[in-house]
């Protein structure tokens, strides 16, 4: 995008736009100089503690994604929107829990990153039993076969190391966060391309109806770019039929209809 281009037209509105931004008191004076020589009125909504909310509600409403490569679905806005609505009115929204991102696979440093969510007519215990069966994953996992644990353990826990079959591809992984009902995490990176890591988080959250079901993966490295290179959508998509086929496997489990 060349937001350069409006440059022109900025000067041309009959009322002065603003442009939001987060700083140190430190860097205030040459922010705000260089936000009015670009033709806005600088409003400071806080300092870099606020940055990641900013952030939410910069993409949310550009309609970007962060890493600047696609159009952020309408379907992973929702927390997005939750956030930006809590940080620009201060209101009381029901906000899902966070990913606890290790540092070195944060979005801001991922080229790929993507988010899924739905709400499944199960119990949060329903939907967990299956995501730690290794078993199970072959019935909703699109394009997984086997899974094979590598540390004597018949579940994942905190730590097991598996490896499967995703993208078509060996992968090597290991859980990274376990918090019982609630979280789970993994991550690991094709046997044939170790420089390409992914990291994909799950979250579920308990409703009167049954849960919520968050998702969130990022992904670097050649081999994942030059996968999104010939289908940008490819990982978001492959989530939601996961999302979807999940839903499905825990409602007949708990006897619920689909």
């Amino acid at each position: 995008m060349n937001f350069g281009a409006l440059f022109g037209a900025v000067r041309e509105q009959r009322v002065r736009p603003s442009n939001r931004y987060v700083a140190d008191e430190a860097a205030r004076e040459i922010t705000e100089r260089l936000i009015r020589d670009a033709g806005y009125d600088p409003v400071r909504v806080g300092d870099l503690s606020r940055a990641r909310d900013f952030e939410n509600a910069v993409w949310l409403l550009m309609g970007v994604a962060p890493d600047r490569r696609r159009v952020l679905p309408i379907r992973g806005a929702r927390r997005a929107l939750m956030s930006a609505l809590a940080f620009h009115s201060h209101l009381e929204v029901d906000v899902f829990e966070a990913v606890n991102w290790p540092e070195a696979m944060v979005p801001s440093r991922s080229p790929i990153h993507f988010t899924n969510e739905l709400e499944v007519a199960a119990s949060p215990e329903t939907v967990w039993s299956l995501l730690v069966d290794p078993q199970a994953w072959p019935g909703f996992y699109p394009g997984v076969e086997h899974v094979r644990l590598l540390d004597g353990h018949d579940a994942l826990h905190l730590g097991t190391r598996f490896e499967t079959n995703l993208a078509g591809q060996d992968v090597f992984a290991s859980v990274q966060e376990f918090e019982p009902v609630t979280r789970i995490a993994w991550g690991g990176h094709p046997k044939a391309a170790e420089a390409s890591k992914a990291y994909h988080a799950w979250i579920i959250t308990p409703t009167p109806k049954g849960c919520h079901l968050w998702t969130e993966e990022t992904m670097q490295g050649p081999f994942w770019i030059e996968l999104a290179k010939k289908a940008p959508d490819v990982f978001w998509r492959t989530h939601e039929e996961l999302l979807a086929a999940l839903a499905k496997v825990a409602t007949e489990r708990s006897g619920s209809p689909a």
